[in-house]
């Protein structure tokens, strides 16, 4: 009994498909941790996912001159609401989730 095809074309856009589902799920909760005094720097975020070859590159930022001194600064006062590590606490939850994403992606593709 020959083995079956299996479609790599459609198990490529589901892996993308479910790391730029968990890349829109970090920015989301990052713009709600992000200090918020004008909502510049929660307007200045950016998500931009990229594939080369099999490397699939997420790279998520807030553009302002401040963002990182912002993101650093744990002993910042925001009276508007906000946190430091805005950006890097919803990598530390959600990043976990990603593998499982991708691992549920494929095995639908593959039913």
């Amino acid at each position: 009994m020959p083995s079956p095809k299996i479609n790599t074309a459609a198990i490529r856009r589901a892996m993308e498909k479910a790391v730029k589902d968990t890349a829109t799920d970090v920015l989301a909760e990052a713009k709600r941790q992000v200090p918020r005094e004008f909502g510049i720097l929660k307007r200045s975020a950016v998500k931009d996912v990229e594939t080369s070859g099999e490397q699939i590159t997420v790279k998520l930022s807030f553009n302002t001159p401040y963002a990182a001194v912002q993101h650093e600064g744990l002993n910042f006062v925001h009276p508007r609401g906000g946190n430091a590590k805005y950006l890097e606490n919803p990598l530390k939850q959600y990043g976990p989730k990603m593998g499982k994403r991708i691992e549920d992606a494929v095995r639908q593709v593959l039913r």
